[in-house]
């Protein structure tokens, strides 16, 4: 058994390694803020993990509306997929402008989420200027899908790699000079040359070429409705993590410097997972037979890169907590974490190539608003367990997703497949 397993969990991980590079570097750009910012000290890391839990909720809506174009726009002529994504970028480009808006208002009454006032004293000039980078960041994000749904992945990745040390290079610049608006900017910047860059090369390959008229009322598309149902799921996921990271707040700076490198490493870490899920889901949608099986090899290929991840973390724990040096401890909790996220994030890839995106959207909502967040309350606060508590609700809600998760998708792959 194990001479036929290993081999696919290399097999699949070779074939996303193209995405892995694609996909991460979000998440990778996230880390590097807090390279930058950590030797300005810990209320600077506060800072920027709370202006990222106040931005999540409309960067995570806007560029998951993308994760449903590539299963669509592969199925169709070239004519069609074009029009897909010039729905899709209307759509996002909707959602930015005004969650856009909305985020700009609010960043002049950071007060109102109690966090210590240090922190949203800085965090405030950094959340405005990292409001410019919504509109390119979730262009990319189109750009990418449509480029992988046409067989051309090498270079979203490799324009990853580049916005990444992009960002870096420029950051180590800007933010001597201009402090946490220089992160921003540095974001700013390197995602609004690699979304031009990524236009620049699809042109150059004549991918679009033809009408690039959108899909008539965006809300009647298939693609927004499937597009709807995968945001959700991250808006209801991910709002969790960082309404967690408001309780962090609540606990104090160390707390909350803990809990931001704990959600940046996870957040680089469930993009490595998500390059698995999407090569599961285009596996699984376009199998007949077999469907099963493409899910649980994915879902072993994820676990198998977190697990590799998860025992980094763990070894690298003193350097990488090192602006919340009372917090090491919480690396363990962060690993372990990994490994469920890895196995939800593939098995969330199979329903989506089962076209049931739906299911796992209502399965998110209810698993981490009704369940690990009270959860997480209990335990960091009735029971005093502090950041580690709220980092074991997330475990136990991610172990509690991959379960129900494994269950849809063994009911559903036996079943005819959906069109």
């Amino acid at each position: 058994m194990a001479r036929k397993i290993v081999p696919g969990i290399l097999q699949r991980t070779l074939r996303s390694l193209p995405l892995f590079l694609a996909y991460g570097q979000f998440g990778l750009m996230a880390i590097c803020d807090a390279v930058l910012v950590g030797p300005l000290g810990t209320t600077p890391l506060a800072a920027i993990g709370f202006a990222a839990n106040v931005l999540a909720p409309v960067f995570v809506f806007a560029t998951a509306l993308a994760l449903a174009l590539a299963p669509f726009a592969a199925r169709v002529g070239a004519g069609d997929a074009l029009r897909l994504l010039a729905s899709c970028l209307r759509a996002q480009g909707i959602v930015a402008v005004i969650g856009g808006a909305a985020m700009l208002a609010l960043s002049a009454d950071l007060a109102m989420f109690r966090q210590p006032a240090e922190v949203t004293a800085a965090a405030g000039p950094y959340l405005r200027v990292e409001i410019l980078a919504l509109l390119p960041m979730v262009a990319f994000t189109a750009l990418r899908e449509y480029a992988i749904a046409r067989s051309v992945s090498g270079p979203p990745a490799l324009l990853g790699v580049l916005t990444v040390a992009g960002k870096l290079g420029l950051g180590a610049l800007l933010v001597p000079g201009l402090g946490l608006a220089g992160a921003a900017a540095s974001t700013a910047i390197a995602c609004a040359a690699a979304t031009g860059a990524l236009a620049a090369v699809l042109a150059r390959r004549g991918l679009f070429a033809g009408a690039a008229r959108p899909l008539g009322p965006i809300f009647r598309t298939p693609l927004f409705a499937q597009g709807v149902s995968v945001a959700l799921q991250q808006v209801f996921e991910l709002g969790a993590y960082y309404f967690a990271g408001i309780m962090a707040g609540w606990l104090g700076e160390g707390a909350l410097a803990a809990h931001s490198i704990g959600l940046n490493v996870a957040a680089g870490a469930a993009l490595l997972s998500l390059a698995v899920a999407q090569t599961t889901a285009a596996e699984v949608g376009r199998r007949v037979e077999g469907r099963a099986a493409a899910a649980w090899g994915g879902a072993a290929t994820a676990l198998g890169v977190m697990v590799v991840v998860g025992a980094v973390v763990v070894l690298a724990r003193g350097p990488l907590f090192s602006a919340a040096a009372e917090h090491t401890g919480l690396a363990i909790f962060v690993g372990l974490s990994l490994l469920a996220d890895g196995v939800q994030i593939a098995l969330g890839g199979a329903l989506r190539g089962l076209l049931d995106a739906r299911f796992f959207s209502i399965v998110s909502l209810a698993c981490w608003w009704l369940f690990c967040l009270p959860l997480a309350y209990v335990l960091a606060f009735r029971l005093e367990m502090g950041v580690e508590g709220l980092w074991l609700a997330i475990c136990v809600t991610l172990l509690l997703c991959a379960v129900i998760f494994a269950i849809r998708v063994a009911s559903r792959s036996s079943a005819p497949p959906a069109r």
